[in-house]
């Protein structure tokens, strides 16, 4: 079951990345247009940057997890 976690985890990025770009690229466009769709903007950052710590956080915690089930017991294969 881990594994599934981590496939879930490397494919969650996808959404993740796309909500930080578009945000950077919304804020860009605010300025154009004299601050207009800027709480869109920081709104879109904000998801996306809180979104990506927590896939690093919970990919860390389970790869951690496995290598340290591994080494505990060294019959597991």
């Amino acid at each position: 079951m881990p594994f599934l976690g981590l496939f879930a985890a490397i494919f969650g990025f996808v959404p993740a990345g796309l909500g930080v770009v578009f945000g950077h690229i919304g804020l860009s466009r605010a300025k154009q247009l004299n601050g207009i769709g800027r709480s869109q903007a920081i709104a879109g950052l904000a998801t996306g940057y809180v979104t990506v710590a927590l896939i690093v956080l919970v990919t860390l915690f389970w790869l951690i997890a496995m290598m340290t089930s591994a080494i505990a017991d060294p019959y597991y294969y």
